[in-house]
């Protein structure tokens, strides 16, 4: 029975989602054709052609995140837009939907099944499964867009813009910086703020997200892990940045730990307050 309830709340709660943020997959379509537009502008701008974009120079331009700032030389701070919209995106949608689950189907769940375990944990299940959706759409914007076009990276267009060197990077890196590393670290930012959407309130959670991606862009650092996705201070195309290739294991210890967290606190939260989650 257990089983039964599992599956049908993932699946409800995929066209749950997708019907009332409809609006958000909308903005997010929106959102990827301007990052395409600019792309093209800036680089018709620097006297390349369309013809000289391919898919891939889209997926760097998408993933380039900022430069290491530096306060010493007292450069302007600002923060990169684009970057910071691509990780709150998936957050804000999930946490608008999570809490008020709780308080309606989640706790029929915890009638039917007998288990305060099964909704964290099919909520976790759901919130990988969204991010793999929300990316999904992301690499097919990419690839519908470009099919027919160049499929490999335009090297010469990205050391002169941005200063980036392709020139050691094997397919498997590619695979590292385009995709692993931009869903795990959605995974667990998404995890991670879904569990403090439900401990504490909504509002806090999206402060701290806001906060922690910002934080990211100031610092260059592995230890705060956005900055594993970005292009632009990973030490495989810019000399002397970041060593991704041991961020992996720890985007999956962290994922682990917000899940084994979560059931903790499930099992001591008082389901029968609607209004707040108190210990018993």
């Amino acid at each position: 029975m257990r089983n039964r309830i599992f599956l049908r709340l993932i699946r409800r709660d995929t066209k749950e989602v997708f019907r009332k943020n409809l609006i958000f997959i909308v903005f997010l379509i929106i959102f990827l054709f301007m990052e395409n537009m600019n792309l093209r502008n800036t680089f018709t701008d620097m006297g390349y052609s369309v013809k000289d974009i391919g898919i891939f120079d889209f997926y760097v331009y998408l993933f380039r995140g900022m430069k290491v700032y530096t306060p010493e030389i007292g450069g302007r701070f600002e923060i990169e837009m684009d970057w910071l919209i691509l990780q709150i995106f998936p957050v804000l949608i999930v946490i608008s939907y999570l809490k008020r689950d709780l308080y309606q189907m989640g706790y029929q769940t915890l009638i039917k099944s007998g288990s305060r375990k099964l909704w964290w944990n099919e909520k976790c299940l759901w919130i990988c499964e969204f991010v793999l959706m929300i990316y999904g759409i992301i690499y097919a914007f990419g690839f519908i867009n470009y099919y027919g076009c160049r499929n490999t990276i335009n090297k010469s267009l990205w050391e002169e813009s941005y200063g980036i060197i392709f020139k050691n990077c094997s397919h498997m890196d590619f695979i590292m910086m385009f995709v692993i590393s931009q869903i795990l670290n959605a995974m667990f930012m998404t995890l991670f703020i879904s569990l403090i959407s439900i401990t504490v309130n909504e509002i806090i959670a999206i402060v701290v997200c806001v906060f922690i991606n910002v934080i990211t862009l100031y610092y260059t650092t592995p230890y705060l892990l956005g900055n594993n996705t970005m292009i632009l201070r990973n030490s495989i195309c810019i000399m002397g940045e970041i060593n991704i290739n041991h961020c992996y294991i720890t985007y999956c210890i962290l994922v682990l730990l917000v899940i084994v967290i979560g059931n903790i606190y499930i099992e001591k939260c008082d389901f029968r307050n609607a209004e707040t989650c108190t210990k018993e």
